[in-house]
């Protein structure tokens, strides 16, 4: 599976992370950020098609909710925490449709999230296959990357 993933200047310039570089293999969660609601739809098969721009439109099946976080499988996992919107309703095992956008987790799933009971292992790992700028967010970057075949877990080293 390769993705563009979103990284903020200020994920690296905080120490979350340490500058990405073409040819690395690293871990990371992803957070998902929906410029639009996402829609409950009667579905059973998840789907991820590019649409430029590091937007992706997906089906996805609800696999995790609690409070304000959720976690949505289309293919990979991702989280999202207050920045996007759960349709009421939402529940695990509900499927939803619309645009996203994949960033890389800051820190919120690896310092507390992965701690709440049934959040499901997040980390990946991730082959950068380049690096290029955001035009629009510089300093920010999009990774280029191909996910790993290995099962996601909960932790990930320290980057």
């Amino acid at each position: 599976m390769n993705l563009d993933v979103h990284v903020p200047a200020w994920i690296i310039a905080d120490g979350n992370y340490s500058p990405f570089h073409e040819g690395e293999t690293r871990d990371f969660a992803l957070e998902f950020y929906s410029p639009s609601p996402l829609t409950i739809v009667r579905g059973s098969v998840k789907s991820l098609r590019p649409q430029g721009g590091n937007r992706y439109r997906v089906s996805a099946e609800v696999v995790f909710v609690a409070g304000r976080v959720w976690v949505v499988d289309c293919g990979v996992l991702a989280y999202s925490e207050g920045d996007t919107v759960i349709p009421e309703g939402v529940v695990s095992g509900k499927f939803v449709e619309g645009s996203l956008v994949f960033g890389i987790d800051p820190f919120f799933y690896f310092e507390k999230l992965w701690k709440l009971p049934g959040m499901p292992p997040l980390v990946y790992q991730w082959h950068i296959d380049s690096v290029s700028d955001v035009p629009d967010f510089y300093p920010d970057y999009v990774l280029h990357c191909t996910r790993l075949d290995t099962p996601p877990s909960q932790g990930r080293r320290r980057q």
